[in-house]
């Protein structure tokens, strides 16, 4: 290595430099570079021993930065490519309507005989099977998935669907058309039929996960098919958009709040009560994705979440409003004017002479 030197004397100062060897390095625990502690070098920096009287050596401190971890290679660490997401879970239900439908589809018998029966019909099946987040096309998931889409690069998405048929999978999972349901069911029946499938334990051990925010878009019949009782522990702040119904029957549990839905949110939303709860949901999520910060605020007890998403909803419809007038009034600018041939013609304005407004 080259080492700077700055002689002075005799009124006359000038650089010089001169090679240093330099030991070889290994790598250290941790990934950083270690100069092993030989004569003429210290920890940190570089000196000589004995350097000539009257002739300093200035020698910089070597700064150690801890190598990059790349795949492939043991050992080494790659950075993130991009910070860290908001990981958001996503609990929600099966919807009778689908998007991909067959003669000999599944049905509630074929899932009585158990997974290993499902799997040999699943097989048969092949062309049909489709991933549990696009098989789907009620209202509330399509609403659902176009807020997922939306916000696809900006939060960590997390879907899992709680289904009749199947019980609790993860939305990437391929399954095939089908028709179950849990509605018509007792009580009884219905408990029965959820443990069968084991979608309590399966939502259980879900809930014990930690993420950022867990969402549930669940009916009356789905929140009872989870068999959620006061024993439930909730790892994560969790919002859950049901019906007044099942706001009464859930027990209360710490980190859980519920936001009733029905037909005057309906309303005020200007959505069908179907589709309600999907519709909300993407609110919230576009509103997380664009205001990250805002999710201790969403969490908070005392926030009214329907009324912060209905401001964000007027102000984004009287930024829109007033853009469109600009445009008009830009488009209005072109004057009649009139040629030689005495014509009427258009004149357009001049460039930048109209801007929308921000």
């Amino acid at each position: 290595m080259k080492v700077a030197q700055r002689r002075c004397g005799s009124g006359v100062s000038r650089d010089e430099t001169r090679e240093l060897p330099r030991p070889p390095s290994r790598i250290g625990e941790g990934g950083q570079d270690i100069l092993p502690l030989q004569a003429g070098y210290s920890p940190g920096t570089l000196s000589i021993d004995s350097p000539p009287a009257g002739r300093p050596v200035m020698v910089p401190t070597v700064i150690r930065m801890p190598r990059v971890h790349c795949e492939g290679r043991p050992g080494v660490e790659r950075q993130p490519a991009e910070p860290n997401l908001m990981r958001i879970l996503i609990v929600t239900s099966c919807t009778g309507q689908k998007t991909v439908g067959h003669p000999r589809g599944l049905t509630g018998d074929d899932f009585a005989q158990g997974s290993a029966h499902v799997q040999e019909r699943e097989v048969a099946l092949a062309d049909c099977l489709t991933p549990a987040r696009d098989l789907y096309r009620g209202q509330q998931h399509v609403r659902l998935m176009r807020g997922v889409k939306g916000v696809a690069g900006r939060l960590e998405t997390h879907l899992q669907v709680v289904s009749a048929g199947y019980g609790l999978i993860r939305g990437e999972r391929k399954i095939a058309p089908y028709e179950c349901t849990f509605s018509g069911r007792g009580k009884a029946d219905l408990r029965a039929w959820a443990d069968r499938l084991g979608i309590p334990a399966a939502f259980r051990a879900l809930m014990a996960d930690p993420y950022d925010l867990c969402l549930w878009l669940l009916g009356d019949d789905y929140l009872a098919a989870c068999g959620i009782d006061s024993r439930l522990r909730l790892a994560s702040p969790t919002i859950a958009l049901c019906g007044s119904t099942a706001s009464r029957n859930l027990p209360p549990l710490a980190g859980l709040t519920t936001v009733v839905l029905g037909n005057p949110e309906a309303r005020r939303f200007s959505c069908g009560l179907v589709a309600l709860k999907g519709d909300i949901a993407a609110r919230l999520l576009t509103r997380l994705a664009e205001t990250p910060d805002l999710l201790p605020t969403l969490i908070h007890p005392d926030t009214d979440l329907l009324e912060l998403l209905e401001r964000a909803q007027t102000a984004l419809k009287a930024h829109a409003t007033k853009a469109q007038a600009n445009l008009a009034a830009c488009r209005c600018a072109s004057a009649a004017t009139t040629n030689s041939e005495g014509k009427q013609e258009l004149r357009s304005p001049r460039p930048g002479f109209c801007k929308l407004a921000p």
